[in-house]
């Protein structure tokens, strides 16, 4: 139930991100860069907490819908140090706002606009699909790690697509009449220690591979390789995955040149230096394993080799496998323009 909103819907359309107080100021930044690439937009911009509506109105800012709404939904759900209630109230969106929009996107506050105008993901998305997403960047390779395989097998995917819930595009009317919501609820009570990435394990758990994929650009995550091709990507959305959010202290290398976005909007609209965030992020300087085999040490010496010596800035650093990465990522662009869809992969 939504207990408080600071203005009404203006639009049927609406860009809307979840956070708690932690959040507000990325919140502000995401919502700053949206308006900056596109000044006339025909959706609104809101931003949902639970419990009580966030201070958001700035004169720098573009007008943000505050929205309080009722934590009762939540109560019960799995929740972590990195994945707060807050994290399940993306999923609840369709149902809170049925009356007020026809169709959602979501977006986490790790995710960076760049210059593509919204409306464009609103058209791109799939008419009567509950859900248009991206490809989980573990799965951009040809062939997937034992690993990944593994842990979708877990879920019940069997090769099919796993998508990343960090951009969503809702169709609200979809999502309804397939009761997403309830049996996301129904769901999480299935052996929940499944559900590794809390929400987003639930979301593929339920949806099982039944969302429409949307490009990669439009959910570009940031992390070792992809990171490295972002410039030839030309990507709509970036997406800071793990220790690469470059406004936490000591990110990533690869998300440092990114920073001083996050500083010029502290400085520039908010007035003030860029603070701290923790926010739980595991510490980039990656711990000793605390099951040493021999695989898992060459891998420690190997991260904190190319963390101290910043390798991966070198342009010949991972060269083939960046190559490799990005003829598969070409491949699944091309699979998807043609057929619509990810063709199952168990290998």
């Amino acid at each position: 139930m939504l207990l408080s909103a600071s203005a009404p819907a203006r639009n049927r359309r609406a860009v809307i991100l979840t956070t708690d107080a932690r959040g507000t100021q990325l919140a502000q930044f995401v919502a700053w860069r949206i308006a900056k690439a596109e000044p006339v937009r025909d959706y609104d911009i809101c931003v949902c907490t639970l419990g009580e509506a966030l201070p958001l109105a700035h004169p720098g800012l573009p007008e943000i819908r505050a929205c309080a709404v009722d934590p009762e939904p939540f109560e019960g759900v799995r929740t972590g140090s990195k994945w707060p209630a807050e994290t399940y109230l993306k999923h609840y969106l369709p149902v809170l706002f049925a009356q007020d929009y026809d169709q959602i996107v979501y977006l986490d506050t790790d995710v960076m606009p760049l210059d593509t105008p919204l409306s464009r993901l609103f058209a791109e998305a799939v008419p009567g699909r509950a859900v248009s997403a991206v490809l989980a960047v573990s799965n951009w390779r040809q062939k997937l790690a034992k690993q990944t395989v593994a842990y979708h097998n877990s879920l019940g995917l069997r090769g099919q697509a796993y998508c990343n819930a960090g951009v969503l595009v809702f169709d609200v009317a979809a999502c309804i009449s397939s009761d997403l919501w309830g049996r996301m609820i129904a769901e999480s009570g299935n052996r929940p220690q499944r559900f590794r990435l809390y929400d987003q394990s639930l979301l593929n758990s339920v949806l099982q591979g039944d969302w429409a994929p949307l490009s990669l650009r439009w959910n570009w995550q940031m992390y070792a390789m992809p990171a490295r091709l972002a410039g030839r990507a030309r990507p709509h959305l970036l997406h800071f995955l793990g220790n690469s959010k470059p406004y936490i202290e000591n990110p990533a290398n690869l998300s440092r040149p990114y920073r001083k976005d996050y500083e010029d909007f502290f400085l520039q609209v908010l007035g003030q230096p860029m603070p701290v965030f923790a926010f739980g992020h595991r510490n980039p300087k990656r711990a000793w394993p605390r099951r040493p085999n021999l695989s898992n040490v060459i891998g420690f010496l190997r991260a904190r080799l190319v963390h101290l010596t910043m390798l991966d800035q070198l342009p010949f650093y991972g060269a083939i496998p960046a190559m490799r990465l990005w003829q598969s990522i070409r491949k699944l662009e091309a699979e998807r323009k043609s057929t619509g869809r990810y063709a199952p992969r168990t290998d």
